[in-house]
Order: structure tokens, then C-alpha cells, then sequence
């Protein structure tokens, strides 16, 4: 079983699951910034998000800002009431700063076509990875009840 997989296999804590995918990288700390409120993952898109923030977390290691002594990745998430029309929502940010100038790849490969794909069908939102020359972000947006819950909404 993959290493990010082997302890996740029901309902987890949105921070932990984002801790579990970047320990091999250091952790949460000062390289990698997690903030966002107490929010449960339902099971059915926990593993998924795992193994996303993990490839992200490997390609910031082997290209990105984690592959330099001062960059940083800062992970963010939310949940908000949403409109009557878009209904509550949950968004996660990945955002890498500081590290060595990012150029868009020349072709899409399997780990970004498999993030983008699977997590906008698994949490049945939006799911997308930019190239801006600071740094690679990645963003999740998707309807709350696909994602999990929170205690207390923004």
C-alpha cells in the first residue's frame, strides 16, 4: 500500500491528511504552512486528497519550492456558506513561494492530469493547477457535503 495510504482508510481530520502527505518532506512546520478550520474529510475523498497533496508535495521537493533551502508551500482551506444558489463550500489552496522560477510544463503529465481529474470527480468540484512564475498552485473548490464538515462555518 502506498506510504501516504497505509494509515488513512476512513473519516480524518482535513490537517492531518495534509500532514500525513508531507511528512516525508519535512512536515507541517515552517517549510510547510497548513491553516484552515477543524474539518472531517468524508472517507470516500480523504485517500484521494492524500495521495494529491502528495505528488504536489513530491514535485515541490523534486522542482518546486520545496527543493530549495528558503522556498515554502502554504496550504489553506476553508468552508463557507455559499449563496442559496452554489449551496456551502469547501476550498484548499496549495500555493508554493519562494522557490526557483516555475514554467509551465511543455506537456501534462500523469501526477497533475491524475489531481486535477480525480479530485474534481471525487469531490464532484473543481480542481486545477496553475503555473504562475512564483510558484505552482493547486486549487480545490467543491460543494461542502462532497468534501466533509465543519464545526463552524466562515
Amino acid at each position: 500500500m502506498h506510504p501516504v495510504a497505509a494509515d488513512i482508510t476512513s473519516a480524518e481530520d482535513c490537517r492531518r491528511v495534509i500532514a500525513e502527505a508531507v511528512a516525508a518532506h519535512g512536515g507541517i512546520g515552517e517549510r510547510v504552512r497548513a491553516t484552515g478550520p477543524a474539518m472531517t474529510l468524508q472517507p470516500q475523498v480523504t485517500l484521494a486528497l492524500a495521495l494529491a497533496l502528495h505528488e504536489l508535495a513530491t514535485n515541490a521537493a523534486k522542482y518546486g519550492a520545496l527543493s530549495s533551502a528558503w522556498g515554502r508551500v502554504d496550504v489553506e482551506w476553508s468552508a463557507t456558506k455559499g449563496t442559496d444558489e452554489a449551496g456551502q463550500r469547501f476550498h484548499l489552496r496549495w500555493q508554493e513561494v519562494g522557490g526557483p522560477e516555475v514554467r509551465a510544463p511543455s506537456r501534462r503529465g500523469f501526477g497533475s492530469t491524475m489531481i486535477e481529474r480525480s479530485l474534481a470527480a471525487y469531490f464532484r468540484g473543481e480542481a486545477s493547477i496553475a503555473y504562475p512564475p512564483e510558484g505552482v498552485i493547486f486549487t480545490l473548490d467543491c460543494p461542502l457535503a462532497e468534501a466533509g464538515s465543519v464545526s463552524e462555518l466562515a
